[in-house]
């Protein structure tokens, strides 16, 4: 189980709410962004503070996309393996 990265990180304002499962990077919307449709930033757990920060999506949508389509392709290598 991953420590809430509001604890490892204090200084950031995150809301996690997806782990990935072949690393500790977690996705998390970021709190600071009161847009009503905020970036989704991901982050590295257990990474030193300076170094958690590993991208963003403009928005949950995006990130969505990606994650199936990231998913899709697992499952396809995983098929042909």
């Amino acid at each position: 189980m991953v420590s809430h990265p509001k604890k490892l990180y204090p200084k950031r304002e995150l809301i996690p709410f997806a782990k990935f499962n072949a690393n500790d990077d977690v996705a998390c919307f970021d709190g600071n962004d009161k847009s009503g449709n905020p970036k989704v930033l991901i982050i590295h757990a257990y990474a030193s503070e300076g170094w958690e920060y590993h991208g963003s999506y403009n928005d949950f949508n995006e990130w969505l996309n990606k994650a199936i389509k990231t998913h899709q392709e697992w499952e396809e290598d995983e098929a042909g393996n």
